[in-house]
């Protein structure tokens, strides 16, 4: 996926008469030109990852400018803006599910929030949201603490029940030594 893609899907939409559609693609052609400048300027080029991160946030300022304007009442204007946001979705690539974040997650020998945002933002940079990662290494760290605490817990336990056998049978001998040194 390049910028001719999306001048090639204008021109369709153009030709279409579908004015929200061009609108949202003008949105993103000017994004992907400006990135593109961006980049050239550092003596790199677009990748494929950088035009999907340009659509999300794209989809993302639509999305948020949609609320705004139901907010208001505008529903016509909602409408035009609900057809721009299924353009920007249809150019983006499907984003992993929660199931194959954790299996993922689970894959992985260093379970650590920033090892884990680290490895999701390397390996699956525009197929994955970064926020849904984060919310479930949170809840797999915080399982995995609970579970630590949980087997601490129940190992104090377990010392503390044998020490308390161990003091009864000392108490015990003890008593037993105290009836002989004074039957003496």
């Amino acid at each position: 996926m390049d910028i001719n893609t999306f001048k090639k899907d204008k021109i369709q939409y153009m030709k279409e008469h579908n004015k929200p559609a061009i609108t949202a693609l003008d949105l993103v052609v000017n994004k992907v030109m400006l990135a593109t400048i961006d980049k050239r300027e550092k003596g790199e080029e677009l990748q494929e990852a950088d035009i999907v991160s340009i659509l999300q946030k794209c989809e993302k300022e639509l999305t948020e400018e949609r609320e705004s304007f139901v907010k208001a009442g505008r529903a016509e204007t909602v409408a035009e803006l609900d057809v721009q946001i299924s353009v920007v979705k249809g150019y983006l690539p499907k984003l992993m599910s929660e199931d194959e974040i954790r299996a993922e997650i689970a894959k992985l020998d260093d379970k650590t929030l920033p090892s884990v945002m680290k490895h999701f933002k390397a390996n699956f940079a525009g197929k994955v949201d970064m926020g849904l990662v984060n919310k479930i290494a949170r809840s797999w760290l915080i399982n995995d603490y609970i579970w630590k605490k949980a087997t601490l817990m129940v190992a104090f336990v377990f010392i503390f029940f044998r020490l308390k056998k161990l003091l009864l049978v000392l108490q015990e001998h003890l008593d037993n030594t105290k009836c002989l040194l004074f039957e003496h």
